[in-house]
């Protein structure tokens, strides 16, 4: 979960939220709009608090959010 590949994958992701959902001082949007890519739903309010904070790279979210239970079922 944790491989190459993975890896790989959420920095093209990274990149896409990022045209996708503006400048990286937004970054509750590119949090939201990471969990619509990922999870097809949208965050709940203790997620954007949580993962919006910019000690949290955003290809790191992204990693996160490939390993997380609801994507992988």
């Amino acid at each position: 979960m944790n491989g190459y590949l993975v890896n790989e994958e959420a920095g093209h992701l990274a990149a896409r939220i990022e045209k996708e959902a503006g400048a990286v001082t937004d970054r509750r949007s590119q949090t939201s709009r990471a969990f619509e890519i990922v999870l097809n739903r949208p965050a709940q309010p203790a997620e954007l608090d949580k993962f919006s904070s910019p000690s949290v790279s955003l290809a790191a979210l992204c990693r996160v959010l490939f390993n997380s239970n609801e994507f992988i079922y």
